[in-house]
């Protein structure tokens, strides 16, 4: 059809990203429900010109932060990495219940390539510098290498103190063969959330969350069923010698189940499921953080399991 209401947008800024690969752009006049068409100039510090620097985007919506309220918005940033748990579609779902609550607006960022293009296995995660406002971050990555002025977003985040959600590989976050950043490898899952990665009960298993009965008061808890049951295996995190901190409180245990003879059987130990943590923080109040060992996306398909996700960051960013 023909265009209607066609109206002039200026850029009063453009701000580079850390990793050169992307810029946010600062635009006034912003309505929900149009079409923005985009004729930019943009070079490389070496005087390269795009291949197109035309684009389109359909605006659903104005974001949170451009309200007038955002000042008393809570602002969680949802960090997805990782190329077996799809984290990048899961994390979107539980953003956008998230967003549907008053008081909160929220970032997803994911990861990319050499090229910008989303990637399960991209070693990037652009728009990390999102961190610096945040009020809490949710973390479900798996394996990466990113770049080191991202790494000190996310560093210098931990720092501050604010709140920390992890979910099942953020154990093992990182995997740096040599250099600087090498310690993340098992200190990220061991510093933050308690546990470096140890092994789980194989692929073909399922496995059965159980509250414990001295946290089913807890906020995290709220509105569960005393048992219930997940479309995922169950990671070993408690093994040997090795034993979660003192200061984590185990909210959910679990225990992992398998098909014999046709009937469910129970095998293996029973393992702590979800937790949270006060860790100690240098010039900072307690840091609040929670842990679990949810797989998705499949597994959020219950209700319980994202009531345990959204109770959870309500608990750490209030």
């Amino acid at each position: 059809g023909p265009k209607k209401d066609v109206e002039d947008l200026q850029v009063t800024s453009a701000t580079p990203a850390s990793d050169g690969m992307s810029a946010v752009l600062a635009i006034d006049g912003l309505k929900p429900n149009r079409l923005v068409y985009f004729l930019l100039d943009p070079k490389s510090l070496d005087g390269e010109e795009l291949w197109s620097a035309e684009a389109w985007y359909t605006l659903k919506r104005l974001p949170a932060g451009a309200s007038e309220h955002a000042a008393e918005q809570k602002h969680v940033v949802f960090v997805t990495g990782d190329d077996e748990y799809g984290s990048e579609l899961s994390m979107p779902m539980i953003a956008s219940l998230l967003e549907q609550k008053p008081g909160f607006r929220v970032t997803v960022l994911k990861a990319v390539d050499e090229q910008g293009r989303w990637s399960r296995s991209g070693q990037s995660i652009p728009g990390l510098r999102a961190l610096r406002q945040a009020d809490a971050a949710v973390f479900f990555m798996r394996f990466r290498a990113l770049p080191d002025q991202q790494v000190k977003e996310i560093e210098d985040y931990l720092a501050s103190g604010r709140p920390v959600l992890g979910l099942r590989t953020s154990t093992h976050a990182f995997n740096y063969q040599n250099g600087p950043n090498r310690h993340l490898n098992d200190g990220f899952g061991k510093d933050i959330f308690g546990q470096k990665w140890i092994s789980h009960y194989g692929h073909g298993s399922t496995s059965q969350a159980l509250l414990k009965t001295d946290a089913r008061t807890h906020v995290i808890l709220r509105g569960l069923p005393s048992e219930f049951d997940l479309h995922s295996w169950l990671y070993v995190m408690k093994h040997n010698e090795s034993r979660i901190p003192a200061d984590c409180h185990v909210l959910m245990s679990g225990r992992a189940m398998r098909a014999r003879d046709g009937e469910k059987q129970v095998f293996g130990d029973i393992q702590p499921l979800a937790r949270t943590r006060e860790r100690t923080v240098l010039g900072a109040k307690p840091q609040r953080v929670v842990y679990t060992r949810l797989r998705p996306p499949r597994v959020f398909l219950s209700l319980s399991c994202r009531r345990v996700m959204l109770n959870s960051t309500l608990w750490a960013a209030c």
